[in-house]
Parts: C-alpha cells; sequence; structure tokens
C-alpha cells in the first residue's frame, strides 16, 4: 500500500510540475513588465471626449478642397494685382508726363506776361510819339 501511495504522489506532483511547466511558458517577464504603460502614462492618455474633438478625414478633405479653392483666388488676386501694376506704372508715366508739361506751360506763361507787359509799354510809347 505504501508503494501504491508512493506512485500516487510521484503523479500528482509530475502533473503539479507539468502545469508549473506550462505556467512558466505563459507568464511575462520583466523585460515584458517595463514596457508596459504605467500609471501616469495611463493618466496623460488621451479621453473619449479629447478624441471626439480630432479633425476627422472629412474635415480634412474639406481642408484640401479649401486649398484648392484658396489657390484658384490667389490666381485670380495675381492676375488682378498684376493689372494694377501696370494701371499704376501707366499713372506714373502720365504723371511724369504732366509735370514736365506744367513746366513748360509756366514757362509759356511767363513769357505771355512779358510779352504783354512789352506790347502795353510799345503801345504807350506808340501812342506818345
Amino acid at each position: 500500500m505504501s508503494e501504491e501511495l508512493l506512485i500516487q504522489v510521484i503523479e500528482r506532483l509530475s502533473a503539479i510540475e507539468n502545469r508549473i511547466d506550462s505556467m512558466s511558458t505563459n507568464m511575462a517577464t520583466k523585460d515584458d513588465i517595463s514596457n508596459m504603460a504605467t500609471k501616469d502614462d495611463i493618466s496623460n492618455m488621451a479621453t473619449k471626449d479629447d478624441i471626439s474633438n480630432m479633425a476627422t478625414k472629412d474635415d480634412i478633405m474639406a481642408t484640401r478642397d479649401d486649398f484648392a479653392k484658396l489657390d484658384a483666388k490667389f490666381d485670380v488676386l495675381t492676375s488682378d494685382f498684376a493689372r494694377l501694376e501696370k494701371k499704376l506704372d501707366a499713372t506714373f508715366e502720365q504723371v511724369a508726363h504732366n509735370t514736365e508739361f506744367e513746366a513748360t506751360v509756366m514757362e509759356l506763361a511767363a513769357t505771355v506776361f512779358e510779352n504783354t507787359t512789352d506790347i502795353k509799354l510799345l503801345k504807350k510809347l506808340v501812342a506818345n510819339y
């Protein structure tokens, strides 16, 4: 009977050893545990509310469309600025021309005034002679 009891004990010990071996292959190592998230990591994670406020794929796609529209508007603005620049250049040329013309007109006005004075003087001389 003691032999049977000994065999039963050995069988149970073998079964326990097999269970321990299978458990040790499934157990996490220190390296595995060191890579796990800490309490601080978990407390700093985004919540559902945080994620719900983030941009969606549709928002990003809409933004691409908006950029395409902006590019088109910038093209229009660029052509408008080019046209304004041409008009401004023409205005500068016209102002320069007018300034030169004004100087000529002022010289002529001074000459006419002098001639008017000379004519008046000549009339007086002819009238008195």
